[in-house]
């Protein structure tokens, strides 16, 4: 079954409303201009409302298109519209009172509006995720070794400040982990970005997890040898492959961008980027598990050498 995109039905349905809108506003500019109090009778609705159906019918696509993309204008104009949405309002309860009224009117309708707008940008902030753990590495701390892994502060390529985090010697389980300052629940996004280099290793297996004091939890593979992604549960340390494994051209002598989602209800999605961090190259899903329900690290592993940069935790909303 195919998922349902929410966004492209919010974009068609405030484009269906726009919509309705314009015809109300037709409707009532004809009434103005030609001083017509009569209602239009059933049967002429009838016929409007059967025309709309067959015209809608022949060009649903096109009238999908253009709803979404009046949906579009107004999701990225929201705070404009609103603010003429409400002016508009308030003008006309001002040209249907008396006159004495209208200045007051006016002034307190402006003031509704400012503070309507302030409250719903503050609520729009709040519902942002929270950022609960960052390091763009131009400090080096906290960071410790997992068995045989080495980990170190580089100053050879960054993507975002002066250094990166350097992934060295020794294969997967081995690596390096930091402690987040606190446990998390299922709900975040864990996100970073990867650097391998062109020359082909012994170890060719970008791996990053989230785990908690056991080592147990959550993270995936991008694999530069066989080109393949997957997403994996970690055990004590080791991996197993929870996911099927995808082809990915993965990408090499450039920074790529990971997104590592894992919903509340435990479902996995992965979604690596181009060098931008806007291009979407792959994404991968992993059906819902909650095995391990609760994390208190980052865990670097997988093959070497590669760097790492950027590296978040969100919370979800």
């Amino acid at each position: 079954m195919n998922k349902i995109n929410w966004t492209n039905v919010l974009e068609q349905a405030i484009g269906g409303i726009i919509a309705t809108g314009l015809v109300y506003l037709i409707s009532f500019l004809r009434n103005v201009l030609t001083d017509n109090q009569t209602p239009l009778s059933p049967t002429l609705i009838g016929l409007i409302f059967l025309i709309l159906l067959v015209v809608s019918t022949l060009f649903i696509k096109r009238i999908r298109i253009v709803l979404k993309t009046i949906g579009q204008l107004v999701i990225r104009n929201s705070k404009l519209v609103i603010s003429i949405i409400l002016f508009a309002i308030v003008v006309f309860g001002a040209f249907s009172v008396d006159k004495e009224y209208i200045l007051p009117l006016i002034i307190s309708g402006t003031i509704i509006v400012n503070i309507f707008i302030t409250l719903w940008l503050m609520s729009f902030k709040q519902r942002r995720n929270l950022t609960i753990f960052s390091d763009i590495f131009n400090s080096f701390s906290c960071w410790n070794q997992y068995e045989q892994g080495q980990l170190s502060h580089s100053s050879s390529i960054s993507k975002k400040g002066t250094h990166s985090l350097l992934k060295d010697t020794n294969t997967d389980p081995n690596g390096g982990y930091k402690l987040l300052g606190r446990c998390i629940d299922p709900g975040f996004i864990f996100s970073g970005w990867i650097y391998r280099p062109d020359q082909q290793t012994p170890g060719n297996g970008d791996r990053l997890s989230i785990e908690n004091n056991e080592f147990n939890g959550y993270g995936f593979t991008i694999g530069h040898f066989a080109n393949e992604i997957w997403i994996e549960r970690r055990v004590e340390g080791r991996s197993h492959r929870i996911s099927s494994v995808y082809s990915f051209e993965a990408y090499r002598g450039d920074w790529y961008k990971f997104r590592f989602q894992m919903g509340i209800k435990g479902n996995i999605e992965l979604k690596i980027f181009d060098s931008s961090g806007k291009n979407e190259l792959t994404k991968i899903n992993c059906e819902p598990t909650r095995e391990f329900t609760s994390f208190d690290r980052i865990c670097v592993r997988g093959g070497y050498p590669y760097y790492v940069d950027d590296l978040k935790i969100e919370l979800l909303k």
